[in-house]
């Protein structure tokens, strides 16, 4: 996954069930991939307009980037 993709968040983890565009992408401090997903749709007040870090293992890829 790259920044661009747009996500589903699975099922059981955070704002599950809900689509959204990876805004970015790093590496925590062992070297794992992190993600961080603008969620689309009906969002808490909270985090609205915010970033959501995510592991990959928790999204599910619906529609890449082509480059």
């Amino acid at each position: 996954m790259q920044v661009g993709d747009l996500v589903k968040v699975k099922k059981g983890c955070f704002m599950q069930g809900l689509m959204g565009l990876i805004v970015k992408e790093a590496a925590d401090a062992c070297g794992s991939q992190r993600l961080w997903v603008q969620l689309i749709g009906p969002v808490p007040r909270a985090i609205e307009g915010k970033t959501v870090m995510y592991r990959p293992e928790r999204l599910i890829l619906i529609k890449g980037t082509k480059q």
